[in-house]
């Protein structure tokens, strides 16, 4: 039997200045038991913090994976 274990998340906003430019921002080290709602109001805050529009926010869990 596979068992699963968790090792990081990660988390990119993707953000818009005001010249329409894209800019990536990356935080890593996320807590395991960050809810979306968390994750989303993080985002919102770094947005108002900024100055930028948040287009969009991604989350990637690394797991490994053992036998």
């Amino acid at each position: 039997m596979m068992e699963k274990a968790w090792k990081k998340k990660s988390l990119k906003v993707e953000m818009q200045n005001e010249k329409g430019d894209v800019v990536n921002r990356t935080f890593n080290n996320i807590v395991k038991s960050a809810s979306d709602e968390n994750i989303i109001a993080f985002s919102d805050v770094v947005g108002q913090l900024t100055g930028e529009t948040v287009k969009l926010t991604a989350v990637t869990d690394v797991n490994e994976l053992a036998k």
